[in-house]
């Protein structure tokens, strides 16, 4: 569906949430399939691909992400792994976002058709064409141009509840996307990783150490 026309190129961004959390995935993955072939890479003790190796492997990939934003060849030269360093994956990364706008949209949609029960074609296109100017351009300005179109006259009811409706949205919007904000969930989520692996270092033993 070529919801912008035809001259208007959509290119997939890739959620670094998501691909970080592959990482992980793929570990996981790793592990049990060697524990099948009786090639024991999970457990406990030193080399092992314990729990809590595997996150700090999946937190280094999302670091070496997040750390070189816009830079594909910083991304791929920090010390990241095969088939998740590949330069197609790594260039959908470069702008550092995340699917949260994506979520959103799609929470639009499936308010006006619901994934519950079986719609017709027709109106899903409608549903979709109608959160996407709403999206974009507000609940106010899509009423007024749908109701144009129809040549049905707009109440000025109506157009105080649409605008109403578009304040709130853009005032959580912007409260939600904030950089200050998001920033400071990036960081306390670093603080508290940081603060898992410093007591995992220091409740471990080493000969000599104490």
């Amino acid at each position: 569906m070529e919801v912008y026309g035809p001259d208007v190129k959509i290119e997939k961004e890739e959620c670094v949430n998501h691909v970080a959390k592959r990482m992980k995935t793929a570990l996981l993955k790793l592990a049990t399939e060697g524990k099948k072939r009786g090639v024991v890479l999970g457990g406990q003790g030193h080399g092992k691909l314990t729990g809590a190796t595997i996150k700090t492997l999946a937190n280094y990939y999302d670091n070496a992400i997040r750390s070189n934003r816009g830079n594909l060849e910083g991304m791929r030269e920090a010390d990241v792994y095969l088939r998740l360093g590949h330069r197609d994956l790594l260039n959908r990364c470069l702008r550092v976002e995340t699917q949260n706008k994506n979520e959103c949209i799609h929470s639009k949609i499936w308010t006006k058709c619901p994934k519950t029960g079986f719609v017709g074609l027709t109106r899903v296109v409608a549903a979709v064409c109608a959160s996407v100017a709403e999206f974009n351009e507000g609940i106010g300005m899509t009423v007024e141009r749908t109701f144009a179109l129809m040549a049905i006259p707009t109440g000025q009811q109506r157009k105080k509840s649409a605008r109403k409706a578009d304040q709130l949205r853009l005032k959580k919007a912007e409260r939600q996307v904030k950089d200050s904000s998001k920033q400071a969930r990036h960081a306390r989520k670093m603080a508290a990783r940081a603060t898992t692996r410093a007591t995992a270092a220091s409740s471990s033993y080493s000969t000599g150490a104490f």
